[in-house]
């Protein structure tokens, strides 16, 4: 395979604009394999000319309008007249292209972060950036194909209270929606596997650190943008069905399962990759720990000693010292032994139980009044 040029720049994709051009000198190297369909799908939407979020805007009005047009069609919504809940799936292609071009911003940022931690030269860093952010083709391509027939599945198994709003037998709504709701489903799928590529990746890459230093703490905490980001952009599809389609969500044992499975999957998913460096952290402040408390018995004797000896000449310079080490102890002590700051925490908690409060709340609204 022929090398390709790699830039480390990590660049700032938050607002689904282009990349800029890297200040760093770019790594030439051959990649391990080439990339999936969805990769090159992204390199080809973030190509285009223009901010690439008006053409996912785009792409939800053109979906939007044939849905409705279906439904006008089948005679299940007045000809000239629009709907919004019955359309509601229309959303998930631009929105799995959308987050996963921000996600790959955060994750490529994340890792160059990171990098101060990883023994490894320019070359070896790119491939595995490569890695991190790349599916392979040939798995991808397999799965995907699993992923046609499970929607294709799901469909067939529709209770007639969801088709019927749509056509007038469950094969006509198949036929005439399956255009929009076989990609929609086939997009969801691939993003969630594309989570838990790069999360697993994610684990592997902290168990190459080389030195774990409390006191520089950024590298450490680096990772935690990116399993709060790919929890959260877990967990945003799942509210919207519910919230969008509460009938559906609720009469639907299937769908039903699957947004309380995202849930907590979506916390699994924050949490269960940070082990690795949280395992280290915590084994570094247990050694420093250690240290500090061993120089605290080795002074402290020494101060027992010029007691018992009547020589109080170095005293004052001792106190300091002990003082000095109870500092140190108890700095040592206050380091979180979880890799986040407060801020990534407190947000991905408000994106997890908002939603749930708020729901809670309006539906004990709705029986009061």
């Amino acid at each position: 395979m022929a090398p390709l040029v790699v830039s480390r720049s990590g660049a700032n994709m938050s607002t689904l604009s282009k990349p800029v051009a890297s200040s760093q000198v770019s790594v030439s190297f051959s990649p391990p394999y080439a990339p999936s369909w969805f990769d090159r799908l992204l390199d080809w939407v973030n190509g285009l000319p223009g901010p690439v979020w008006l053409y996912l805007v785009l792409l939800v009005l053109a979906q939007w309008l044939l849905v409705n047009a279906l439904l006008w069609l089948n005679g299940k919504l007045p000809f000239g007249s629009f709907e919004v809940t019955l359309s509601y799936f229309v959303v998930f292609v631009p929105y799995v292209l959308g987050f996963w071009l921000y996600a790959r911003g955060v994750t490529s940022r994340a890792l160059n972060t990171f990098r101060p931690l990883l023994p490894m030269d320019d070359v070896a860093f790119a491939g595995l950036e490569y890695e991190m952010l790349t599916l392979p083709v040939g798995r991808t391509g397999i799965i995907t194909l699993i992923f046609v027939a499970g929607p294709l599945l799901y469909l067939v198994w529709l209770p007639p209270t969801i088709y019927l709003d749509y056509a007038s037998s469950k094969m006509n709504a198949i036929l005439q929606y399956g255009i929009v709701i076989v990609p929609s489903q086939v997009f969801s799928f691939i993003g969630i596997y594309r989570a838990f590529y790069q999360l697993l990746r994610l684990t592997r890459i902290q168990r190459l650190a080389t030195q774990v230093n409390l006191y520089r703490a950024p590298p450490l905490y680096a990772f935690s943008s990116v399993t709060a980001t790919i929890s959260i952009g877990l967990l945003l599809p799942a509210y919207y069905v519910f919230a969008s389609r509460p009938e559906m969500a609720l009469g639907s044992p299937i769908l039903l399962s699957s947004l309380v499975a995202a849930v907590l999957v979506a916390v699994a998913m924050f949490l269960l990759p940070l082990r690795e460096i949280h395992n280290r952290i915590a084994r570094e402040r247990a050694r420093l720990l250690v240290e500090v408390n061993q120089r605290f018995e080795n002074l402290t004797g020494r101060v027992h000693q010029a007691v018992d000896a009547d020589d109080f000449d170095k005293m004052d310079e001792w106190n300091r010292a002990l003082s000095n080490l109870v500092i140190e102890r108890d700095t040592i002590e206050k380091f979180s032994t979880w890799p986040w700051e407060r801020g990534t925490l407190t947000g991905f908690l408000t994106v997890l139980i908002l939603p749930i409060v708020l729901w809670i709340i309006t539906r004990l609204l709705e029986r009061l009044i």
